[in-house]
């Protein structure tokens, strides 16, 4: 089939894919005491609804009752149970006048292993009684299994559905809620059961960018920094970038910019021995650009031409072969996300080697919450399919009592033996492919993290070459104010002199006024003195240093050894420093003239 490209523009994406609900789980089973009442909801414990009888649900005394369901097959399920849950809302536009646009699909399964496709019913062209006929209609003979895919679920459809097969509000709620969910109910072995599948997985399509916006580089010579910045999110502010697991997740890194969200599987199964019934409850699309009813049924429909799959339904009555079709559709959403997840991480690898970009930064962190997040979903698909090889069809099992005792026991039937094998080598098969699944999202985590280690590597060898630059123009500042206390230095005793000789004292003024040479005769020695003893101070540090420089130049070699290495210099020995450094150009020319001389 062809590939889905929707041509949304992306100031408008946002506004168009929004986020999925977060579920709560403790209202996904029946097994829950309390069907969505919270311990923070009041109860009427005078309420005598679950006190009410039941419909009967037979021919000639059943009057309708579809108007009233859920509470007149399940009369614990109240109004405000109803409202907090989702279902009351959709009865009450159904009840308000609002145009049904409910269309279900129907897809039959022959004995013959071939899929036929029946008329849809159209909710929107056809009346209440019509409808409720039809739904209630025998289907022809020779069908194994009926498939009825609902799109755009009305609150007629819900209760039509409802009444028809019985199926428990829990259903309903899980999928208008996005709830993941599985549990098996009205077991009797030997008959049937009813199966309950919820599950979320993830699927990606492609939003045409308008023209004008610059994606990705185009080739490898097209310099990343330009375009990765405004690449990512151009048209988004930066406070849309927030880390919102349940949000769509956009992956701008080719000509076409991807989506990754989340799609919903939802799966109601009544397993007779009269005929199998498969309802696939479909989020509205517009709404959350889930997988139609029309795109699984046609799906579906293919699939049924597949030799290999043909085999498999002609040797099996069971109706869990479809519902590992339906699970096979999930498993290819997630490969194919998986995919264009991995073509983003190869272009913010090559990407964060040129740009620093702060959206690019945490873009990272936004696809490293969404692959953990996907982690999750990929162990809910395991445990779905798990058990889906571990719920056997009550319907292939037969009941035996020994007559020496009152127990009796439940085996296969032998000619079902073969397929319980066949079962068990299927969902084996996919079983191992969401173990590559699995390590190929964990490849993805590892690489996104080593791309974000490496953004953080970058920023720190950008910091450190500005702290070096930094070092460098502060001791080339260091040495100019070192040069400029040198000469300020030279001149202070001058100063010093001159400062003393101008004060009005009578030790110096008194009478006549000093002469120059006198000025000179103390300000010269002064000055000699303050340099000699300046010098001092620092010579014997400044040996010390070169003497440490030539052992690191050394390592182990040897050296001449020359005064500069005698450990006894003391503090003194600075005093008589023009000696000292008399002797160090002496030795210097030595050792230049003795190398003159060797070559």
């Amino acid at each position: 089939m062809a590939r889905t490209v929707l041509d949304i523009p992306l100031k408008q994406s946002s506004r168009r894919f929004i986020s999925v609900p977060t579920p709560s789980h403790r209202h996904a089973a029946p097994s829950a005491p309390w069907p969505w009442l919270d311990s923070s909801t009041s109860t009427d414990v005078t309420s005598d609804d679950a006190g009410k009888p039941k419909c009967p649900h037979s021919e000639g005394e059943c009057g309708g009752c579809w108007y009233g369901y859920p509470q007149t097959l399940f009369p614990n399920w109240r109004v405000d149970q109803q409202s907090k849950s989702g279902i009351r809302k959709i009865i009450q536009a159904s009840f308000s006048g609002h145009k049904d646009k409910s269309i279900i699909y129907r897809l039959d399964m022959l004995a013959s292993g071939v899929f036929e496709a029946q008329e849809p019913l159209d909710f929107a062209s056809q009346s209440t009684e019509t409808l409720w006929e039809q739904v209630q209609e025998r289907r022809p003979e020779g069908t194994r299994v009926r498939a009825l895919f609902v799109e755009d679920l009305s609150g007629t459809t819900l209760q039509m559905l409802g009444t028809r097969y019985k199926i428990e509000p829990f259903f309903f709620s899980s999928a208008l809620n996005w709830i993941p969910t599985r549990y098996q109910e009205e077991l009797r072995h030997g008959q049937g059961d009813h199966m309950t599948l919820v599950l979320k997985f993830v699927s990606t399509k492609e939003i045409l960018p308008p023209q004008g916006v610059v994606t990705a580089p185009q080739s490898p010579t097209t310099t990343v920094s330009a375009s990765a910045g405004r690449s990512l999110y151009p048209d988004n502010p930066a406070e849309e970038l927030v880390i919102d697991t349940q949000k769509p997740l956009y992956l701008r890194s080719s000509s076409d910019t991807n989506i990754v969200f989340q799609d919903l599987l939802a799966l109601h199964v009544v397993r007779s021995n009269s005929g199998s019934t498969i309802l696939s409850y479909h989020a509205p699309p517009s709404k959350w650009n889930s997988t139609s009813a029309k795109f699984l049924c046609d799906r579906i429909s293919v699939a049924g031409r597949s030799v290999y799959w043909q085999h498999i339904f002609r040797s099996s009555q069971d109706p869990t072969c479809v519902i590992l079709l339906m699970l096979w559709h999930a498993f290819y959403a997630w490969d194919e996300a998986l995919e264009v997840l991995y073509r983003h991480i190869c272009y913010l690898e090559s990407g964060v080697m040129s740009t620093n970009d702060p959206k690019m930064t945490h873009e990272l962190h936004v696809i490293r919450a969404h692959i953990l997040h996907y982690d999750s979903l990929l162990g809910d698909f395991r445990k779905t399919i798990q058990f889906v090889e571990k719920i056997h069809n009550p319907t292939l099992v037969t009941t035996t009592v020994t007559p020496s005792s009152s127990s009796s026991a439940t085996t296969l039937n032998g000619a079902n033996d073969e397929w319980k094998d066949l079962l068990h080598k299927e969902c084996a098969h996919m079983l191992s492919g969401v173990d590559r699944l699995e390590e190929t999202l964990k490849m993805h985590d590892k690489r996104l993290r080593n791309v974000m280690n490496l953004t953080f590597s970058l920023v720190n060898i950008e910091d450190s070459k500005r702290m070096a630059a930094l070092a460098e123009a502060t001791g080339r500042d260091s040495a100019a104010m070192r040069q400029i206390s040198s000469l300020t230095m030279i001149f202070l005793p001058a100063s010093l002199v001159a400062a003393v000789f101008g004060m009005n004292v009578t030790e110096i003024n008194e009478g006549s006024i000093p002469q120059f040479h006198t000025y000179l005769a103390i300000a010269i020695p002064l000055t000699i003195f303050t340099i000699w003893v300046t010098v001092a101070l620092q010579f014997r540090s400044q040996i010390i240093a070169s003497r440490e420089r030539k052992q690191k130049m050394s390592q182990g070699s040897d050296l001449e050894t020359s005064w500069e290495d005698d450990e006894s210099l003391s503090a003194w020995s600075g005093l008589w420093w023009p000696i000292l450094l008399g002797k160090i150009w002496m030795r210097k020319r030595r050792t230049r003239g003795t190398q003159d001389e060797k070559e």
